[in-house]
């Protein structure tokens, strides 16, 4: 499963990702690789934002289901095979 931040959350507090940025002094570009789900923030930044939205992790990250394919290991004994 992969996790992205819930941009809805910023948007219902009024909060654009420039004000974002601008309350966390960083960058536009960074905060917006967060909400494409193309980074995630570090964990110090991300206690900041949720400390700036008064959100818990569960409401600031969403996680993303993404399609996940089965795990299959083989053993194969000495002279065993395999079909």
């Amino acid at each position: 499963m992969e996790k992205q931040l819930n941009e809805e959350r910023c948007e219902e507090r009024g909060l654009s990702q420039s004000d974002v940025a601008a309350a966390l002094g960083l960058t536009r570009a960074a905060v917006s690789k967060w909400f494409t789900g193309k980074s995630l923030p570090r964990p110090a930044e991300l206690l900041k934002l949720g400390r700036l939205l008064g959100l818990r992790y569960t409401e600031l990250v969403e996680q993303v289901n993404a399609v996940e394919e089965p795990i299959v290991a083989f053993r194969k004994r000495a002279s065993c095979k395999t079909n």
